[in-house]
């Protein structure tokens, strides 16, 4: 059965959103899809955007945010904002066109990802 995601991006610190929609296979073990959200460019101070993602049946999804601390790709709960500072402008793109060419060499690093369940995880629950 395949389900339709929904991932958004709403600014916070400036007047702007995106949508994109991920569809998701459940037939198989490990399921997972991708989405690109534009967010705006931090140029002159930071970029504070709420990433959510919602299942096809408008359950949350929860967010889980890269630790770029240990220097690993591990993953950890989080509220689902990003604060893009403008010398992290260089680990993301500039457009759609190089995010799709980015996830097709594989060498895309993600900043964010959701787990989707079928539980119910409403937004305002403990992380």
């Amino acid at each position: 059965m395949q389900y339709q995601n929904t991932v958004s991006a709403q600014g916070l610190n400036y007047l702007g959103e995106n949508t994109d929609y991920a569809v998701v296979d459940n037939n198989k073990a490990l399921s997972f899809a991708h989405a690109i959200v534009a967010t705006r460019a931090p140029v002159v101070g930071p970029s504070i955007s709420m990433i959510t993602a919602s299942h096809g049946c408008g359950l949350m999804c929860k967010p889980m945010c890269i630790i770029t601390e240990t220097g690993t790709s591990q993953y950890q709960p989080c509220t689902g904002i990003l604060w893009i500072k403008p010398e992290d402008a260089t680990a993301y793109v500039r457009s759609h066109d190089e995010g799709v060419e980015s996830l097709a060499r594989g060498g895309a690093k993600f900043p964010i990802m959701f787990q989707c369940h079928k539980e119910r995880q409403a937004p305002w629950q403990k992380l």
